[in-house]
């Protein structure tokens, strides 16, 4: 694992094995901030989990630019964030939140 990403990591442990590749934000990988929003699509092959985990505070234009996103394996975030073990096995399409340390499904619908 690249050094610049998920510094506070040491050893990555098995939590989720299995699970296959995920999108994580810079702003969760780079700058270690907590991931307060995630969501599971219809995976794109057959090694994609569909899951994608941000900061919560990405805008539009930042999701854009794929440049601010890496490819995890699940399990390698659910070390970061052990709360996700919890949600990992929701079916797609589904939204989460982090309430407190839970997360909880996102029933708000997007404005935009």
């Amino acid at each position: 694992m690249n050094d610049k990403y998920f510094k506070s990591m040491k050893k990555i442990k098995s939590l989720a094995e299995g699970h296959g590749y995920c999108f994580v934000s810079s702003k969760v990988s780079v700058e270690e901030n907590e991931i307060k929003y995630c969501y599971r699509e219809k995976p794109t092959d057959a090694t994609d989990s569909g899951w994608r985990f941000m900061a919560g505070d990405e805008d539009k234009e930042y999701c854009s630019n794929g440049e601010n996103f890496q490819i995890y394996d699940v399990n390698t975030v659910c070390n970061f964030d052990r709360s996700i073990i919890d949600i990992i096995d929701t079916p797609y399409p589904v939204d989460f939140i982090k309430k407190g340390s839970k997360f909880v499904i996102d029933d708000e619908e997007d404005d935009e």
